[in-house]
């Protein structure tokens, strides 16, 4: 298939597949706010990246996109291991309390 109904599937499964990102996780953070707080640090990355394009004037190639996609990768990837801890403990400090 070509043309417009090409397209149109190939957005449907970029959608597909953000949208099973998001559930893994939501089940992994157990809450819907925590998520949007990962996605939300994914542009943080884009804080060096544009003023370092703009002094060299330089357009980016693809290595250099590969790289600000991982940068943002590694920003969630990061943000998810510390809520997570965070979960962690502060059910374990809740179950050493009660008892």
């Amino acid at each position: 298939m070509g043309g417009v109904v090409g397209e149109s599937d190939k957005a449907k499964k970029a959608l597909l597949a953000v949208a099973l990102l998001m559930l893994q996780l939501q089940l992994q953070l157990q809450s819907f706010s925590r998520v949007w707080m990962v996605v939300l640090t994914a542009p943080l990355g884009l804080i060096g990246v544009v003023p370092t394009r703009l002094v060299f004037q330089s357009p980016p190639g693809y290595v250099a996109i590969l790289g600000i996609i991982a940068l943002g990768g590694v920003t969630m990837g990061g943000l998810t291991v510390e809520m997570l801890l965070t979960i962690f403990f502060a059910q374990f400090s809740e179950e050493t309390i009660e008892s």
